[in-house]
């Protein structure tokens, strides 16, 4: 209700000429307006008119009906002269008809996180597939080292297949320095990790809805992030291609206005793991590269 600040009678109250609204680049209107009234008129329960969330227009119904998407988000009150106490509110909230009127905001971080030592890119240069797969199967135990064999073990692997197996003992997996020095690094030392380097690229955004159906879906996925992730030069061409994968999803959800954000981490060069067709050869397909509606519900 709006009356003069004079004269004002019990049970009302007089918004004050101070209105005055703000608009960051997210679309997000953040306004300020106070309200005077008798100190019993607060006391005896004009403060219920007050609650979170109450439209703007309800405690100033001269103001025009387009603010009415402000809702009431915090409110002061202090003392005034003449029995009176005055009401400093904020409002806060999302204009609905200006949804293609907002500013993304775009988030670059490089982190280091666990992968597999067989993952190195130095290591995928260095040696070829077939001598990653043979450390890859001293990894799970298939190969251990030959103890009796007094070969040079800096220079080549000469291994015992496990369950033992005296037809292939001491057969020599690796017969140059250059393998010989992953096997030592991997599986005599134990190395079996490495912190990678890699980005992670997060969006986040402002509106009415929140996140849609569609953004959580892709959680755990391959996906295509929006805005311009950055371009990947060289060594991209050389070390093959690269995926992002979407890692989080929040959506913070307040009476009339959402604040969210979505992030993707890159990939280690060659994409994410598919699976192997039936000559070996990868396909489009794989843990992260699937189509969820398709599943069959149990």
């Amino acid at each position: 209700m709006s009356v003069t600040t004079y004269g004002l009678a019990s049970g009302q109250w007089a918004a004050q000429p101070n209105f005055r609204a703000s608009r960051d680049a997210n679309g997000k209107w953040t306004a300020t307006q106070s309200y005077r009234m008798l100190k019993s008129t607060w006391e005896q329960g004009v403060k219920n008119s007050f609650l979170r969330d109450t439209p703007i227009t309800n405690l100033f119904t001269d103001l025009e009906l387009y603010w009415r998407f402000l809702k009431l988000r915090e409110k002061e009150v202090e003392r005034a002269p003449g029995h009176q106490v005055e009401v400093f509110c904020t409002f806060g909230g999302i204009d609905p008809d200006d949804e293609d009127d907002r500013e993304l905001t775009f988030i670059l971080n490089g982190v280091l996180i666990e992968r597999s030592m067989l993952e190195h890119p130095l290591m995928r240069d260095e040696i070829a597939a077939a001598e990653i797969d043979i450390i890859a199967q001293a990894m799970q135990g298939i190969w251990i080292r030959d103890p009796d064999n007094s070969a040079n073990r800096y220079t080549e692997v000469n291994a015992i297949h496990v369950p033992r197996d005296d037809t292939v003992r001491g057969l020599t997996l690796l017969s140059n320095q250059t393998a010989t020095k992953w096997w030592v690094l991997i599986i005599d030392e134990g190395n079996h990790t490495w912190k990678s380097p890699t980005l992670q690229w997060t969006v986040e955004s402002a509106n009415l809805g929140g996140l849609q159906d569609v953004d959580i879906e892709a959680l755990g996925l391959v996906d295509k992030p929006p805005g311009p992730p950055p371009r990947l030069g060289p060594p991209q061409p050389f070390n093959g291609k690269f995926e992002w994968l979407k890692i989080s999803v929040n959506d913070v959800i307040s009476t009339g206005s959402s604040s969210n954000s979505q992030t993707w981490e890159l990939s280690p060069p060659g994409g994410f793991p598919r699976f192997k067709d039936s000559n070996g050869n990868p396909t489009q397909l794989g843990p992260y590269n699937y189509d969820r509606a398709k599943l069959n519900e149990a």
